[in-house]
């Protein structure tokens, strides 16, 4: 994580584990841009390389989104496998993605 300010640990601190296991998996450097809370789910705004991307946790079920500002495009978990994601499985689709 190239920024090293005490705010910005003190967010990292904070996130949720399953995106700090995802930090660990994703074996590039992972920029957190912000962690937005909610009632019944939390997202986390990340950037790998120059690509943004958001990890979206819902009423139980973990989404990547590519680009959320943009096209909004879903990698992961792929279609027909909801119910099963995981987080090595997450960090398989990003890294095929950056592929």
């Amino acid at each position: 994580m190239p920024k090293t300010n005490h705010k910005y640990r003190r967010l990292v601190s904070r996130l949720p584990d399953q995106m700090k296991m995802l930090m660990e998996l994703c074996g590039q450097d992972v920029v957190v841009v912000a962690h937005h809370a909610g009632s019944v789910g939390w997202s986390v705004d990340f950037q790998i390389n120059t690509t943004d991307y958001q990890l979206q946790h819902d009423r139980g079920f973990l989404v990547v989104i590519k680009d959320p500002a943009g096209e909004a495009k879903v990698i992961g978990p792929m279609e027909g496998t909801w119910a099963g994601n995981s987080i090595s499985g997450l960090a398989a689709a990003i890294a095929k993605d950056l592929a």
